[in-house]
């Protein structure tokens, strides 16, 4: 963000800012929404969230997702969800160009658990 969408976002963050909280002009009545996709550039959308095909995936072994269901005898996986106690984040890409893309919380996510 920092770098090729800065211009856009900050431009556009003020803009609803002030429509919204400074009252300083009418509220924008767009209803679609610009996004950035990394190697595509911006596109303006009609909506949001924009019409996807439905897609199931299936839980595979080792925490994969896969688009077939596993086999009969491969061994059942699990996913435990505590919306109670959620991981935090430990870091990644945010808003510095020079921070790690992506950074791996397993450690932080198999903590022992408050509740």
């Amino acid at each position: 963000m920092m770098t090729k969408g800065a211009p856009t976002v900050i431009r556009e963050s003020l803009s609803w800012l002030g429509a919204h909280l400074a009252a300083t002009r009418e509220r924008d009545t767009q209803t679609g929404a610009d996004i950035h996709q990394q190697r595509h550039g911006w596109e303006d959308l009609d909506g949001w969230p924009p019409a996807m095909p439905e897609q199931v995936l299936y839980l595979r072994p080792a925490g994969h997702l896969g688009a077939t269901a596993p086999d009969q005898d491969t061994p059942a996986s699990t996913f435990t969800f505590y919306p109670a106690d959620l991981t935090p984040t430990i870091g990644g890409r945010l808003l510095s160009p020079e921070s790690a893309a992506t950074s791996n919380d397993t450690r932080l996510a198999e903590r022992a658990r408050t509740c």
